[in-house]
């Protein structure tokens, strides 16, 4: 049962090797962790923006970039990856046409976080205050309160 849905940055720093993640990732059975589809798209956009940043002049950062690009699905084969379909996207419209001003993929990340946690699949760990604003922010932040207990689950502001 996936009870951690992982945003990119997060999977990124997991990937990066940062000591905290890497435990808190490590330290959580396999099938509790997941990321979603958003995610794998991100990851793969970015790393061929830097092979074409790169590609007339060669040299190691376009070799770096070839080989992290090359490794993405070894990287991602080790975790599920949760789709973004149609109660997704229904979920994203709602929030957009609701005002909620989160970065479109972070937004998707939510909408994909939320509709586990509606079949029971992805607990809410904190009160929610009034507003679906806040609301969508505080689902965006979860991954960073569970992967970091000592910074809460508090929101940016914004």
């Amino acid at each position: 049962m996936t009870r951690y849905l992982l945003d990119t940055d997060h999977f990124s720093l997991f990937l990066g090797g940062h000591p905290a993640v890497v435990a808190r990732v490590l330290s959580t059975p396999a099938d509790e962790m997941a990321i979603g589809v958003v995610t794998v798209s991100e990851l793969a956009h970015g790393w061929q923006a830097q092979v074409s940043r790169h590609n007339l002049r060669g040299g190691p950062a376009l070799w770096y970039a070839y080989s992290r690009l090359a490794q993405l699905p070894v990287e991602l084969a080790a975790i599920a990856i949760l789709p973004y379909a149609a109660p997704e996207e229904a979920r994203f419209i709602a929030w957009r046409r609701a005002g909620v001003r989160v970065g479109t993929n972070d937004l998707r990340i939510a909408a994909i976080a939320a509709s586990r946690r509606r079949r029971g699949c992805h607990p809410q760990p904190w009160r929610l205050r009034a507003g679906p604003r806040h609301r969508v922010r505080r689902l965006v932040r979860l991954t960073l309160a569970q992967l970091d207990p000592a910074r809460g689950p508090t929101p940016r502001p914004g």
